[in-house]
């Protein structure tokens, strides 16, 4: 080989191998005689040359189909592959842009292995997720699918399809559990209140019951309130009606008593008025009744006062004068006993009255008694 072949070939060789050997230096090298031990050194450091050029092709060789397998998804240890990458850049210096191609290859290499590792971890806690979302055990789903989206976000894919779905589990375990609770407390609340609810009350919270079962329909506590408030419901329908039952037979005898006062019977009307108050107390019915009973006592009063001046009357034998009174006293309290009492006197008057007729007829025919015998004296 002639000098120039030798000098080009040199260059190549180191220039490729990356050795350090500058143009100059192999132009030097080259011209100049070398004694046999310096020709042997200079084909020593050829070969290794050689040699590294090599391993370096072997490199970029295994570089590609590394990369081509990447792409395709078909390595199945990334750590592995990467660490391997990362062990074979030594036949490279480093300000060679082949180094860096495979140890760019070699990070993707261990992010992916980080995603899948990552991927896996979290796969375990989306399952667990699931579990407790079919169980409808949100509160329990949250913190399983939260930790597992933790895992996929700081070192998995965000692009990968699970943590798009798992995060929408997520919200939605979030969701149902917030309103399962907001209807659980308000329902809870109604059921264990010692105090009186009303009908509309009680169903709405009959209704937070179930639409919470709808929710967790398995849940034991929530059943038990939601029987809880349909008892207090049914209890209070009942009451209603029983009610309703009450006010309706004491109208009936509020109805029995203006009948009764109506026909002129005031006691027997009070007493039923009375009655219907004992079974439903009304305010105004109470008023009426008190105002019925101030008005019966001044006519008692009345009554008693007339009857009294009728008595004082027939005691000085004016019956007819009496009667009066008598009749006056009747038109504030009707009584059965006066009543006859006042048929006894005129039927007193009126014989009283013919036998003073006769005496003053007879004492008229003794004096002319010749007439009298005429007319039937």
């Amino acid at each position: 080989m002639n000098l120039a072949r030798r000098q080009a070939e040199a260059f190549r060789i180191f220039y490729l191998a990356g050795l350090g050997c500058h143009a100059q230096e192999c132009q030097d090298m080259m011209k100049r005689e070398l004694s046999p031990a310096d020709e042997k050194e200079a084909q020593s450091r050829l070969a290794f040359a050689q040699q590294r050029l090599n391993e370096q092709k072997q490199v970029m060789d295994f570089y590609e189909r590394t990369k081509s397998d990447f792409e395709r998804g078909a390595i199945s240890d990334l750590g592995k592959a990467a660490r391997d990458l990362t062990q074979k850049t030594h036949v490279f210096t480093e300000k060679d842009p082949r180094k860096k191609q495979l140890l760019d290859l070699a990070a993707a290499l261990e992010k992916r292995q980080r995603a899948v590792n990552a991927k896996a971890y979290a796969r375990t806690f989306f399952n667990n997720g699931d579990m407790y979302y079919r169980l409808y055990d949100f509160d329990q789903a949250i913190g399983q699918y939260a930790e597992g989206l933790r895992a996929m976000r700081e070192n998995g894919d965000l692009s990968d399809p699970d943590y798009t779905k798992y995060y929408k589990l997520w919200e939605d375990s979030i969701a149902k559990d917030r309103r399962f609770k907001e209807l659980y407390n308000y329902a809870a609340g109604l059921a264990m209140t010692d105090k009186p609810l009303d009908e509309a009350t009680l169903q709405a919270g009959i209704s937070a019951a179930e639409d919470a079962l709808k929710i967790r329909p398995r849940n034991g506590d929530m059943e038990i309130h939601w029987n809880k408030l349909k008892w207090k419901l049914g209890e209070l329908q009942r009451g209603q009606k029983e009610t309703q039952r009450v006010k309706e037979a004491a109208d009936k005898l509020w109805q029995e008593g203006t009948s009764l006062y109506d026909q002129k019977k005031p006691v027997e009307a009070l007493k039923i008025f009375n009655e219907s108050l004992k079974q439903w107390p009304d305010t105004k019915r109470q008023e009426y009744v008190k105002s019925l009973e101030d008005a019966m006592a001044q006519n008692r009063a009345n009554a008693k006062r007339l009857r009294s001046e009728g008595e004082a009357l027939q005691s000085k034998g004016m019956l007819a004068e009496a009667v009066t009174k008598y009749r006056e006293s009747l038109n504030y309290w009707l009584d059965k006993q006066l009543e006859e009492h006042i048929i006894a006197l005129k039927t007193r008057s009126g014989k009283n009255a013919r036998k003073s007729s006769v005496r003053q007829r007879q004492s008229v025919c003794a004096m002319k008694e010749p007439d009298c015998r005429a007319r039937g004296f």
